[in-house]
């Protein structure tokens, strides 16, 4: 099953598929595949926060903040991963470390193609990723540049999902597929 998950930030989307990959998973495997990059002694803690409550809940974190590909041979085929967040490793990929951006429709292939390898490795596969989409202000092109990569894995993404769900103050909205999950995830 992969299921692609959007939505604003603080919008639910994050809790609804943790949720959704414990009970795609109730045994286990359950791996959390985290791409964001510590860059503060802030985000640090936050980061520890969310490690421990990932921990209590069964996951097993793998920090990875691009080049994804190398971990797909210590998946288990069998595990559920929830990746989060898509907009992180776009942008991790796109900006590489500080040096000069990577083009853009590049990326949007390497992450294409690394996410239907993930999909075929493993049993389920839960994507989260934010909505940016929304605001209607123009940035510099750096930034367009990766709100169109992003905008474009969005879409091709969502054509390869089983279900895609757009979350919003917390409620949970299937836009592609029938919510195959049990009742307990739309509540």
């Amino acid at each position: 099953m992969f299921v692609f998950v959007s939505g604003a930030v603080r919008s639910g989307k994050s809790e609804w598929a943790e949720r959704a990959a414990m009970v795609f998973s109730p045994e286990g495997p359950r791996v959390y595949l985290a791409t964001a990059r510590i860059l503060d002694e802030e985000m640090s803690r936050r980061v520890e926060r969310h490690r421990a409550a990932r921990r209590e809940r069964g996951f097993l974190t793998i920090e990875r903040p691009k080049d994804l590909e190398g971990v797909l041979s210590s998946l288990p085929c069998s595990a559920t991963v929830l990746l989060e967040c898509l907009g992180n490793w776009t942008a991790n990929e796109l900006f590489g470390d500080g040096g000069p951006a990577a083009e853009a429709d590049e990326v949007v292939r390497t992450i294409r193609r690394t996410v239907l390898s993930l999909r075929a490795r493993v049993a389920n596969l839960l994507i989260v990723s934010n909505d940016l989409f929304c605001d209607g202000v123009r940035y510099d092109p750096g930034t367009e540049a990766y709100l169109r990569a992003l905008g474009e894995l969005h879409v091709v993404l969502v054509k390869e999902a089983d279900i895609a769900v757009e979350c919003a103050c917390g409620c949970p909205h299937v836009q592609k597929g029938s919510p195959l999950v049990p009742d307990v995830l739309w509540g």
